[in-house]
């Protein structure tokens, strides 16, 4: 089965590797399952051919959405055209609403069963999308026993499988085990708090916990601990600045509620503790499926609580652990008749919050309350089975095989897909709002910097478009040609995606070690290109360059800015633009064609034809050229490329010779995990073929791939042809 999994955020991406582990758990006998799209570490991990980074899509509030939104469009082109070409018999999505409806309207014409994991909230507003969900999916796979029957009910086929956080619980751990663990005796009264992880939500209830549990404390008489487990991803020292503060307002030797401060083990918390205090989120579930009663808290901003007033206006309740105990979709509920109390917003004061800890700790009705709503809970998520034997992820895995074998013998005719309209729309008004910034934005920089004028020659080599016009091989190809001059030469490059990217690094000549985590890999592949050249990595390219005289202890011959045309730190004297066929609906562009006048030569790359109409300024001189694959066998090969044109690399092979068997193509700038790499690596030696790269993934390929296989691996190097302007090439950077 080729399966395309969809999963943009943290939590999904989690669930989603355990879903691809369960659906090769149960897989029908001489079934195999080839997993391709959209994942993060986990998916990697779990063999995922990632064809979008996760972490490129992922933003949280209105300015970090818009300013990702380039990135989060171009994943969807990339997913859509992952689907076109390869053709997966099914599609899983999980959550990440918006961005999953716009792509399941784009390839429903494919004719490809769409599933949606962990369907959206449509019951807390919204409704209106069950029609859509009942249009484009053929099932939904909820998390809530209620949601089977609410989308049922609405004509949508819906299965409750459970969430997936079970697969993750130790459910065979009891209490004595996790104080043991923890150090804690059996005597002890301890509490679990709970904040979040996020830096507003430890402002919004650390403190507050704390003070209701010393409050509580002191009524106890007794000491009492707390026990404070972040998540993996939050930093400690946030958490100890706000334990730090609270402490330095009391004396030491009052203080009777013992704060320990630990990261990453939350479930033994859980387990060990009598009662917690817990932020509304997933966590409450995990407390209520491990036993620990709870209260539920949660405090947001003046302004998110009445914009969630004003356009939601949903007034049920709030915890997942009392979502999971309904038997219908949530309505208005008394705070004080849930199964799991909620103080939230205005109603989340410190006096209140020590009242709740005090009765799930001493008052017996209030206990028999607890352990009677945990006690449906289980039932309701578990329908009677046992913890230990009950999978969510091996129960989606279930539905989902069963829908294969359904589909698998029906013949359903794709339709002839329409443009991309919105793609291109989206495309045309991005280039024209990013060109528009890049005409203004010079005389606003004039204003308050000068640029930088190095006492070598400056040549900016860049491009209009985003990616995909052949610019990095022309630094190479300059950077060569200037040390056969006998000229030192320094390549400046941003090393996107690298460390060194914010922190700046430098590559002498000859260095070897060299990591293309830090580095970035167009850095590293010049390096591999030009071993000779000196090249400074960051996005400061002053800097960079003054890292470079320090190492050189004087100035080089030669600057190149690698990707530079809108870079506006230095004094250029050569401006070299690199074009293809690629038009504005096609690619984003970020300059008007209007800006050609700059240039000093303008190459038109790749070997296509020209426009009719190209507007060039009148003196401005052109060349034509063409990529050719150095050392090209014909033989048998599976290509793999993750750059911005990886089309034009399969026509490049194809001419060279070489018989394509497969072509998994990536997106540029792509993320490998070694279990990708084997994965490959496999299939190559069973067909008894090679596999080949582009040097551009090959460095992000070589540390993973062993040392006995390597000899396998085809580097695709690319040579320049020049069409024609071979002399303007010469006399514009060198005079003659």
């Amino acid at each position: 089965m080729r399966i395309l999994i969809s999963a943009a955020e943290a939590s999904s991406d989690a669930h989603g590797a355990q879903l691809l582990k369960a659906l090769r758990e149960t897989a029908p006998a001489g079934e195999r399952i080839e997993a391709f799209g959209v994942g993060g570490p986990k998916l990697q991990a779990a063999g995922l051919r990632v064809m979008v980074d996760a972490r490129d899509l992922l933003a949280m509030g209105v300015f970090a959405v818009l300013a990702r939104l380039p990135k989060i469009l171009r994943g969807l082109r990339l997913l859509v055209l992952s689907a076109q070409t390869e053709r997966p018999d099914l599609v899983v999505v999980l959550d990440y609403p918006d961005f999953h409806f716009k792509f399941a309207k784009r390839i429903q014409p494919l004719g490809i069963p769409l599933v949606y994991y962990i369907p959206p909230k449509v019951w807390v507003w919204r409704q209106k999308r069950v029609q859509f969900l009942k249009q484009h999916f053929q099932k939904l796979l909820c998390i809530l026993p209620f949601e089977k029957a609410f989308y049922r009910e609405r004509g949508v086929e819906a299965q409750f499988v459970g969430n997936p956080i079970l697969d993750e619980l130790p459910v065979e751990m009891n209490r004595s085990e996790a104080r043991r663990r923890l150090g804690l005796r059996a005597d002890e009264r301890v509490v679990v708090l709970m904040p979040g992880s996020r830096p507003a939500e430890l402002a919004a209830h650390f403190t507050l916990m704390l003070s209701a549990g010393e409050a509580v404390a002191k009524r106890l008489g007794t000491p009492l601990q707390a026990l404070v487990p972040l998540p993996i991803t939050a930093e400690l020292q946030e958490g100890q600045k706000y334990i730090d503060e609270w402490l330095g307002a009391r004396s030491a030797d009052s203080v009777l509620l013992k704060v320990r401060l630990t990261r990453g083990n939350a479930h033994e918390c859980l387990i060990a503790a009598d009662v917690g205090i817990i932020k509304s989120g997933t966590s409450t579930l995990e407390a209520g499926l491990l036993g620990c009663p709870h209260v539920i808290v949660y405090r947001g901003s003046r302004l998110i609580m009445f914009l969630f007033q004003l356009f939601v206006g949903y007034k049920g309740p709030v915890g997942l652990v009392n979502l999971a105990i309904l038997d219908s979709a949530p309505g208005p509920v008394d705070r004080l008749k849930q199964p799991f109390r909620e103080v939230i917003m205005n109603d989340l004061t410190s006096e209140r919050l020590q009242q709740e800890l005090w009765e799930l700790l001493e008052d017996p009705q209030r206990k028999l309350e607890s352990d009677r709503a945990i006690q449906k809970l289980r039932e309701r998520v578990l329908g009677g089975r046992s913890m230990q034997a009950f999978s969510p992820s091996r129960q989606a895995a279930q539905e989902i095989w069963a829908l294969y074998q359904k589909q698998k013998n029906e013949v359903r005719e794709p339709q002839r897909v329409a443009p991309f309209f919105m793609s291109a729309l989206s495309n045309r008004l991005l280039s024209f709002v990013w060109s528009a910034i890049n005409r203004v934005y010079p005389l606003f920089s004039a204003l308050f910097r000068k640029p930088f004028r190095a006492p070598a020659r400056v040549i900016s080599v860049g491009n209009l478009q985003v990616g995909g016009s052949g610019k990095t091989p022309l630094v190479a190809q300059i950077a060569k040609e200037s040390i056969e001059r006998g000229l030192t030469v320094c390549i400046l490059t941003r090393g996107y995606q690298g460390r060194w990217e914010s922190q700046g690094g430098l590559i002498a000549p000859g260095a070897q070690e060299l990591s293309v985590e830090e580095t970035g890999d167009e850095a590293l592949l010049l390096h591999d290109r030009v071993p000779g050249a000196w090249i400074g990595v960051g996005a400061n390219r002053v800097q960079s360059y003054q890292t470079v005289v320090k190492s050189l202890q004087r100035d080089p011959d030669i600057v190149i800015l690698d990707d530079g045309f809108q870079n506006r730190q230095f004094v250029k004297d050569v401006e070299v633009v690199t074009l293809t066929s690629a038009k504005p609906g096609e690619k984003l562009f970020r300059e008007f064609f209007s800006s050609l006048h700059r240039a000093h030569l303008v190459v038109w790359t790749k070997g296509q034809s020209l426009p009719v109409r190209l507007p060039l300024q009148s003196g401005v001189p052109l060349a034509r050229i063409k990529y050719c694959l150095a050392g090209a066998q014909s033989r048998p090969i599976l290509l793999v490329t993750g750059v911005a044109d990886s089309d034009s690399v399969r026509q490049s092979a194809e001419q060279a010779g070489y018989q394509v068997v497969q072509h998994s193509a990536f997106p540029d700038h792509a993320r490998y995990a070694e279990p990708i790499i084997h994965h490959f690596l496999e299939q190559a030696a069973k067909a008894k073929i090679s596999i080949a790269l582009t040097g551009k993934d090959w460095v992000k390929w070589r540390h993973l791939v062993p040392e006995n296989r390597k000899e396998s691996i085809v580097v695709l190097e690319p040579e320049i042809e020049f069409i024609e302007g071979k002399t303007a090439w010469s006399k514009t950077l060198w005079g003659s």
